[in-house]
């Protein structure tokens, strides 16, 4: 999984993130991290670390070109043959994605 904030420029797509993790509703990270049988009190790994950002995915954070480069070097890197997408965002999201990031992808790995 990969969460995609992208926006016109670095800097935006940057304030976009600290944005979202300012949201982050602890209490409920920490019921989720219970469920999944994990004690965050005093627990430093990487679940743990991972919860406390707010995104508990792989993140993509910048312009379309950025995204594009570390969504390209995900697939490289991890041998993937797909990856399941979030946008905070959806419908500008997707939008971006398919207009801009997409394309560039299938000329790189189609």
């Amino acid at each position: 999984m990969c969460t995609i904030i992208c926006a016109e420029n670095d800097a935006y797509a940057k304030t976009l993130a600290q944005f979202y993790r300012q949201g982050l509703d602890v209490e409920a990270v920490k019921n989720m991290m219970h469920s999944f049988g994990v004690d965050m009190d005093g627990k430093n790994n990487a679940m743990v670390e991972r919860s406390q950002n707010a995104f508990m995915t792989h993140t993509a954070i910048g312009s379309p070109e950025t995204c594009y480069r570390q969504l390209s070097d995900l697939l490289r890197s991890c041998e993937l043959d797909g990856v399941m997408l979030i946008f905070p965002d959806y419908i500008k999201g997707l939008k971006i994605f398919g207009d801009e990031i997409l394309p560039k992808l299938r000329a790189e790995f189609g």
